[in-house]
């Protein structure tokens, strides 16, 4: 099967289940089916032979084809590249072992950003999904464990978002002071641990400025935060435990005040403990959270800048100062940590290295180290992961490189941005974390396929969505057979007035059923209408980091003059946490759209009550 008027990226084979397309015209495909074998084009008819078939697109939007032979048959899936979408080139020379990518392209530093896109690729190289944001430019951004994703720019806080919706579900942000855009975790608590900096003046700095006796400065303060109500937990702050001599002399030339000394960039859980990387003292450190005091601190280790802490480094080619501007430290499951090498300032090429740490005889030695010959630098930024399964992802920061590499230092996988676009970090996702299906359904809710103007009735052919179901013509290219969605009456329009949601009384306290079904009602509309409705619940404290809190969304269609009930089932897990706390707190979603393109959006706060 092959594109013409537009390109097919992969080329098509039977073993890559999904595409992407430019749309700016409509998608035709041609097909050459073997006997035995049919093709149905985005729910048309399945044939076999020579065939044409044309799909109406819109930037964002996706279609599917199937493709049946003995009885089996298998979907392909493609979705069309809005006109900005941040380019890209992709190498494969290797088998991946992460399943998906997730990263967030910026301009480099001193150009002004254009793009504001959170991306999701598989380990083919194709965006399976992807959000603008409006309001801000992605800068760091993960995967949460109820499925959601959060992200924050560097000029606001961490939001969270549902993959099938374009509400902010929650706000994170540091206690007090500013928030710091460079880490946010999720702890095993469920706790959230973030840091922020706070301005401190009156500072003698003298001694490493000339003349400075009383500036200003910046520290850094790590903190743990209970999100169900944003309460401070547990904080630390960098002045009461790191002296000024400890930021590297290299970079107190590039400072200005306030004077960044500390500039954390990474956080992380370590039980008892918090690890953390700090770029302006060419160090990792880590914390025992119940005196505040540090354990140990793996960097530069020279003459000034070394402490009573400070590990001594063994088999590092690079000895006593083995970082430069580092980032992205990391504690393994086995103990190991790992850190994202920028080698600014060192002398040496950016590299991902692990360390086995022993803290009675303060050694770090270097058990692991690959790096890259057609990465020569990177300034800032950046991200290392090691997989489980032995595989490297990193960012390689200011170099707009993403790769996968083996222990060997081979690449098996890379993304590679155009036009001085990088990731600043990147999430790599290991088979069994996120469905694919979960990434295409979030797409198709949150870009369904309507009709941008519509006269009367919406002709068949139209599904729930409002969008063309496409068509397949014969095998010599005339005529042609259309096929339409059979679980709902097609939409009518042009609406008359602009969409809005409208709740019930009853939807304020509503009562679970034994089986672990509950049922709300929207208002009535004045023309027929499609939505989706998306819940997430906030579970009690303790039950929180074992499993998701979202619930699948319900797609609906409502007829003009009659309310609309909406019926979901809880997961038996969220039925048995909902029977032990009475009463859960619920955030519902609520997407509508007609066939002229209106829209409306809601979302509003319930309670669920426990079955009687």
């Amino acid at each position: 099967m092959q594109i013409t008027g537009a390109s097919l990226t992969p080329g098509f084979d039977e073993g890559i289940s999904d595409y992407t397309v430019r749309c700016d015209t409509p998608v035709d495909l041609a097909v050459n089916a073997p006997d035995g074998v049919n093709v149905s084009i985005d729910g048309g008819s399945p044939q076999t032979g020579a065939f044409h078939a044309s799909v109406n697109l819109q930037p964002d939007r996706g279609f599917s084809w199937v493709i049946s032979r003995g009885g089996q048959s298998t979907t392909y899936h493609a979705r069309c590249l809005p006109a900005d979408f941040p380019a890209f080139t992709v190498e494969r020379p290797g088998q991946p072992q992460a399943q998906w990518y997730i990263v967030a392209p910026n301009a480099r530093l001193g150009q002004a950003s254009t793009q504001s896109y959170v991306l999701i690729f598989d380990n083919r190289g194709v965006p399976v999904w992807w959000y603008r944001d409006p309001s801000a430019t992605p800068f760091d951004v993960r995967l949460l464990p109820n499925g959601h994703l959060v992200w924050d720019s560097v000029l606001g806080n961490y939001q969270e978002h549902a993959l099938d919706q374009n509400a902010v579900l929650h706000t994170y942000q540091t206690v007090g002071i500013p928030t710091d855009y460079h880490d946010l975790q999720v702890m095993a608590n469920g706790d959230i641990l973030m840091f922020g900096f706070s301005e401190r003046s009156g500072v003698d700095v003298s001694k490493f400025v000339p003349g400075k006796t009383s500036a200003s400065v910046i520290d850094a303060v790590i903190q743990e935060i209970d999100p169900n109500d944003g309460h401070l937990v547990w904080s630390w702050n960098s002045k009461d435990h790191i002296g000024l001599n400890e930021t590297d002399p290299h970079w107190w030339p590039a400072l200005t005040e306030p004077y960044d000394i500390i500039h954390m960039n990474s956080v992380e859980d370590d039980g008892d403990g918090i690890i953390f990387s700090a770029r302006h003292l060419d160090a990792v450190y880590r914390i025992d959270k119940a005196t505040g005091n540090i354990d140990w601190k793996l960097g530069s280790d020279d003459p000034v800048t070394r402490t009573s802490e400070s590990l001594t480094v063994v088999d590092d080619p690079f000895g006593d100062h083995p970082f430069g501007g580092q980032h992205d430290a990391r504690r393994l499951p086995d103990g190991t940590v790992t850190v994202h090498d920028n080698g600014t300032n060192a002398n040496h090429p950016p590299r991902a290295v692990r360390y086995s740490i022993d803290p009675l005889a303060k050694t770090a030695k270097l058990v692991e180290s690959v790096s890259d010959p057609q990465i020569p630098g990177s300034f800032c930024c950046g991200g290392t992961r090691k997989l489980p399964t032995g595989d490297w992802v990193m960012s390689w920061g200011s170099d707009p490189i993403v790769e996968e590499m083996t222990p060997a230092s081979q690449r098996v996988f890379a993304l590679n941005f155009a036009d001085n676009y990088f990731s600043y970090r990147v999430e790599p996702l290991m088979p069994g974390r996120l469905e694919a299906s979960t990434l295409r359904s979030g797409m198709d809710t949150l870009h369904p396929r309507i009709a941008t103007s519509v006269q009367g009735p919406v002709p068949a052919g139209v599904n729930v969505a409002g969008a063309p179901s496409g068509r397949n013509t014969s095998s010599s290219g005339s005529g042609s057979s259309t096929a339409s969605d059979q679980s709902s009456a097609p939409l009518t329009g042009p609406a008359t007035q602009p969409l809005r949601v409208t709740l019930t009384r009853r939807n304020r306290r509503i009562r679970v059923g034994k089986n672990g079904v509950f049922s709300f009602s929207l208002g009535a509309q004045a023309v027929d209408a499609a939505g989706r409705a998306g819940f997430s619940l906030r579970l009690p404290r303790h039950e929180r980091a074992a499993g998701t809190v979202s619930l699948r969304s319900k797609a609906f269609v409502s007829t003009a003059g009659l309310p609309t009930t909406i019926s979901a089932r809880l997961t038996t897990r969220q039925h048995r946490i909902l029977k032990a706390a009475r009463r859960l707190r619920v955030t519902a979603t609520i997407s509508v759209h007609d066939p002229a393109g209106r829209a409306a959006r809601r979302s509003y706060h319930f309670a669920l009550l426990a079955p009687r």
